[in-house]
Formats: structure tokens, sequence, C-alpha cells
């Protein structure tokens, strides 16, 4: 314990350094955060008794029921930012119990996610403060409450001898896509929260691989665009075309025909196409150098993913095309750091819920030569965040 206590000081120093030299985003600094969680989660695992851990696991529900009350009751929000609020004002604006909101504040204090300046009196910590102020934070918060539910239901779904049923339809009552189909507020809400989340996953996609190097990309279910004009802003030799189902794409168009253009943008959607296209169905598209599925797969079974990776070979019969996959890869990819594998297991947990699965670099492999022997993995691209590239190439005869 002695030597892991020295490492922790270490660590930390070592943080401290990286704070002085490095952004908040930087792999540098992620690498010495994460090291440091990891020595400080070896650290309660060795310091805690079993029993009393597991004694202590008893209890987390109740953390995750004050964050969801919190969010739902707009606690973070109706706090002012710079100064503590009473809890009868706050009790007011919340619209819950004074009685019952202190209860639930409290542990939110001794969780350090609020602060209690004097009795009876509450004010932000940075983690309420980012709660408040920050776009992604306040998605993260809706999506913790949603999956919270839906993970309460693995344990009754996991075993189910109905195919097909989830732990989203054992809460919620509902399979996902319809829950989000009778619920448009939700619906919105849960668009909005990925839409600001993936952000950092877009710009980290950017830098990982050479797009400049490809004439013509095809964004296979590639949705609204986001990747389109992500990509084609940065890479002005790029040529896109996003493919989805007809009618996202006539929404698409008709959202661009609405944009008020400058010279820049004008030039940026001139080199991308949209086009409607079934990812089940063959590739039209036979002359792109590169075909990209951004989180397409991890939404599909087995079964379905095969059939869309056999879709896309007539597409990468063209020499050097290759196939990109943006997903979650567990596994020996995302070794190195604890933290970021568990976080990366706790992401297909989530999945789960929804009926959904991310996949290891062999079972990537294993879809892949289901749908045609030739595929072969050349490379994973590894960035700062969760998502890896995958690429992939047929073995075509000379």
């Amino acid at each position: 314990m002695t030597s892991l206590g020295q490492h922790i000081a270490d660590l930390s120093a070592e943080l401290q350094q990286c704070r002085t030299e490095s952004t908040n985003d930087s792999p540098k600094m992620m690498a010495c955060e994460e090291a440091l969680q990891d020595a400080l989660d070896e650290m309660r695992a060795t310091v805690t008794p079993p029993a009393r851990w597991w004694q202590s696991m008893i209890m987390t529900p109740a953390d995750s029921a004050a964050i969801q009350v919190a969010f739902k009751a707009k606690v973070f929000e109706h706090i002012p930012q710079n100064s503590p609020i009473d809890i009868r004002q706050l009790s007011n604006l919340a619209q819950v119990p004074e009685n019952n909101l202190v209860r639930v504040l409290r542990l939110l204090v001794l969780n350090r996610i609020l602060a209690e300046p004097k009795p009876g009196h509450f004010a932000h910590t940075p983690l309420s403060l980012a709660a408040k102020t920050s776009q992604a934070s306040k998605g993260a918060g809706f999506l913790y409450s949603m999956f919270s539910r839906a993970g309460a239901g693995l344990a009754e779904a996991i075993n189910s001898p109905r195919e097909g049923y989830t732990a989203w339809e054992a809460a919620f009552g509902t399979p996902v896509y319809q829950f989000f189909e009778n619920n448009p507020t939700e619906r919105e809400q849960f668009g909005t929260a990925l839409a600001t989340l993936a952000a950092p996953e877009m710009e980290d996609l950017a830098a990982i691989f050479p797009w400049g190097s490809l004439g013509k990309l095809v964004d296979v279910g590639g949705g609204a665009g986001h990747v389109a004009t992500t990509l084609a802003r940065q890479y002005p030799e790029l040529r896109i075309i996003n493919q989805d189902l007809p009618g996202v794409i006539e929404d698409c168009k008709q959202a661009v025909a609405k944009l008020p253009l400058d010279d820049f943008e004008s030039e940026v959607f001139s080199r991308i196409d949209f086009e409607p296209h079934n990812f089940y169905d063959l590739q039209p598209e036979s002359d792109a150098d590169g075909y990209l599925l951004r989180q397409c797969l991890h939404n599909n079974s087995d079964t379905d993913c095969v059939k869309v990776l056999k879709a896309l070979v007539p597409g990468l019969l063209t020499p050097g095309a290759r196939l990109l996959i943006n997903e979650t890869v567990l596994g020996e990819e995302t070794a190195g750091s604890n933290q970021k594998a568990k976080r990366l297991h706790q992401k297909d947990l989530m999945a789960m819920t929804i009926g959904a699965k991310e996949r290891t670099r062999a079972e990537f492999l294993s879809l892949l030569k289901a749908a045609d022997e030739r595929y072969e993995i050349d490379r994973i691209y590894i960035g700062k965040g969760d998502l890896a590239l995958l690429s992939a190439k047929l073995t075509v005869p000379p």
C-alpha cells in the first residue's frame, strides 16, 4: 500500500505538470488523468474490505436517483451561477417539496456535485456549473436519466425467452425506436443530446485519418450530413456523397437550400452530393476511394451487419478502395488505460439495453469474412476519443 501511495503521489505531480503544459483535451493530459484515476481506483479496492465494498454498492442507486431528480427538476439551472440560493426559493423554482429536495441536495453535496456554504443554502461546484452552462453536460444528464432507467431493466431482459426483448422495453414498456416515435419531446432531447456529444467525436474523426488522400468518399448512412460537412470544410480536395434513406436525404436537401451560404460554404456544399440509398442494397457508387460507415453497425444484429458489409463489395472492387468503420472497438485496440476500457464496456452494456452491441477487432473481422472472404483489416486508427477507425480492404487478385 505504501508503494501504491507513492505511485499516486508521483502521478499527482505528473498531472500538475501536465496542466501547466497541455490543454484539457490533449492526449497527454487525458493519459495523465486516466493513469491517476486508475491508481486511485486500485487504492480504493485495496483499502476497502470486500464486505464493506458490497455494502457501499447497495447505496449507489441513491446517487443515481439524486442526479436524476436534479436534472428533471432543473436544479442546476435554477441555482445562480455566482451565488448560493436558499432552499425555500430553490424548492419553489424546482417545484419539489422542500423537505424532500434538501435530502436530495445534501447527497449531491457529499458527492461533491453541489456545495452548501451555509446550512440551507446551495451553490455550484465546477461539476454542477458544467451541467448548467455546457450543452454537452446537459445532454449527458438527459442520457444518464434515460439509460439509468433502462439499465434497471437489463437483469429482467437479458434472459428473456422473447426474441428481441430489450431492457429499454422492460423499463419503458416499448422498444426504443417506438418509444421515441411516441414521445416527440424526448425524441428531440435525445437527438440534441447525441448531436452535442458527437461534436468531439467529429473532430477526432477528422484528425485521425488522412482524408485528403481520398479523392471521393461515400458516407454510407450519413444521416443529416454532419460528417460530410465537417470533412469537406477541412479537406478542400475531398468530394463526398452522403447516402441515407430517401426521407432523410430530402430533409438534408431542404435544410441546405435554406442555409445562408457565403462563398466558402457554397464551395463546401458544391463538393457534397446527397444520394438516397438503403445500405442493405448493393452500393451504386463504384469509383470511390473510401466508404465510411460511422456508428451504423453497432445498432444492428450480426446478420444485418453482414448484409450491410456484403452490399458494399461492388464499390470496394476498385483497386485501392477501402472501407472505413468508425465504431467503438473493444479489447486489445483500447488497451493501456483501465479507465478507457471500463468506459467502453460501459457503453457496450448501454448498447445492450436497446438491443445494440459494441464489438472487438476479432468480431469485426468475423463479420467482414462472413460478408466476403476477401475482406482484410489493414489498420485500426486510434484517436484521443473512444471511437476508433477500422480500415478494411478487399484482397483483389491482380
